[in-house]
């Protein structure tokens, strides 16, 4: 089973994400796939890195075909590809905290929606000249 060192998975990531690019529009581009990397490949398997669960969601649902496409473009071999969240801070600390069933699930996820919705709050406060 053959495995890539970590900069020809990065090469084969810049090559794949290049094609991306020419096939979705250039917001959603930024938006999905600006902190994305290739973080592992292993025999007909791809693991793409995501910065969060929203984005692993969301990419999931909507781009892993055009994902799937443009790997298999380039190293044949792939046939799946799969998405990982990498964690934030606040779920980290979470999970490291022993009284973490006190916390309120609620308030750890808003906490991590908010700091996916800034940009968009600042998007639309641009748009009507906050």
């Amino acid at each position: 089973e053959e495995t890539l060192d970590p900069t020809t998975l990065e090469q084969l990531w810049r090559s794949a994400i290049g094609e991306i690019e020419i096939q979705i529009s250039r917001p959603n581009f930024v938006t999905w796939f600006k902190n994305t990397q290739l973080i592992s490949k292993k025999g007909n398997a791809a693991c793409i890195g995501l910065p969060n669960n929203f984005a692993k969601e969301w990419i999931e649902n909507k781009y892993s075909k055009v994902v799937l496409g443009a790997l298999r473009a380039l190293e044949e071999s792939i046939t799946k590809v799969e998405f990982a969240a990498r964690r934030t801070e606040l779920e980290t600390y979470l999970s490291n905290n022993e009284d973490k069933q006190e916390i309120d699930e609620n308030v750890a996820r808003a906490a991590l929606t908010v700091a996916v919705s800034d940009r968009v709050w600042n998007e639309i406060k641009k748009a009507v000249g906050l």
